[in-house]
């Protein structure tokens, strides 16, 4: 994450600035630029199949998250 070319020095400034939490917000940052990458046909992209796996849509790759439930999905699954 720090040695990326394009963001490192930025994520560094993040972490020295912002404290407990930054880097895990920095690794997210990175794989969410790296991901954007491989949509656009970059196939120099280190994680792009990793990343295509992830459930970037509801049921995609027969995934389903928490973070796309309805406040009533929530309310009723989580009881």
């Amino acid at each position: 994450v720090l040695d990326d070319e394009a963001c490192g020095k930025s994520f560094q400034t993040l972490i020295d600035k912002a404290g407990p939490g930054a880097f895990t917000v920095s690794l997210a940052g990175y794989l969410s630029k790296e991901y954007m990458r491989y949509l656009e046909g970059d196939d120099d992209v280190l994680f792009g199949p990793y990343l295509a796996t992830l459930p970037w849509k509801r049921n995609i790759n027969g995934q389903e998250h928490v973070l796309f439930w309805t406040n009533d999905e929530i309310g009723q699954n989580l009881q």
